[in-house]
């Protein structure tokens, strides 16, 4: 963007040519009419001054920039490639963090298989909850539905693995001391 310009009208279309090719040529004292015009240059402090000849104010630029209203929980819209690439590392993600929820649960508090599965699911839809909300005030992170819901789901398929593999587990174990 190379500045803003406000006029008291209605450009024609044939106008607007002519004043974004004076934006390019650098020639923006060359645009009459406007009621503020700025120009978006690298100048040094953070103040944008007003070049037109009208009393509108200067613009100030703040320190840091932040959403006037940040969204919680969204669905990206359209999808992009890269989501399904973040979907994906959302899952991947989840499925150690209940992979160990499960066997923690199983083994040191002697939950009931199906128990332990819910229970690490329910764990890991607040703890992905907990991350989705915390970035809302973060201003390089996005607040995402479709995080949860892949992180919910990255921990049903670690817990549902472990609880497959640890029954699996228990009868072989429980063959072996038959032999014996």
């Amino acid at each position: 963007m190379l500045g803003l310009a406000l006029y008291d009208r209605v450009l024609s279309a044939q106008e607007v040519a002519i004043h974004s090719r004076l934006w390019q040529e650098n020639a923006i004292e060359r645009l009459g009419n406007t009621r503020a015009l700025y120009a978006f240059e690298q100048e040094p402090g953070n103040v944008i001054r007003n070049r037109a000849a009208s009393p509108a104010p200067n613009l100030l630029v703040p320190q840091t920039f932040r959403r006037f209203r940040p969204e919680w929980l969204a669905f990206p819209h359209p999808l992009k490639h890269s989501d399904i690439r973040d979907a994906i590392l959302n899952i991947m993600g989840f499925v150690p963090f209940g992979f160990c929820l499960f066997l923690y649960l199983r083994i040191t508090r002697s939950f009931l298989p199906r128990r332990a599965l819910w229970f690490a699911v329910l764990i890991g839809g607040l703890t992905s909850l907990t991350i989705e909300i915390s970035q809302v005030f973060l201003p390089t992170r996005d607040s995402s539905a479709l995080d949860l819901i892949n992180n919910v789901l990255g921990t049903l398929v670690g817990s549902s693995v472990m609880m497959a593999m640890h029954e699996r587990g228990y009868r072989f174990l429980g063959r072996i001391e038959d032999r014996r």
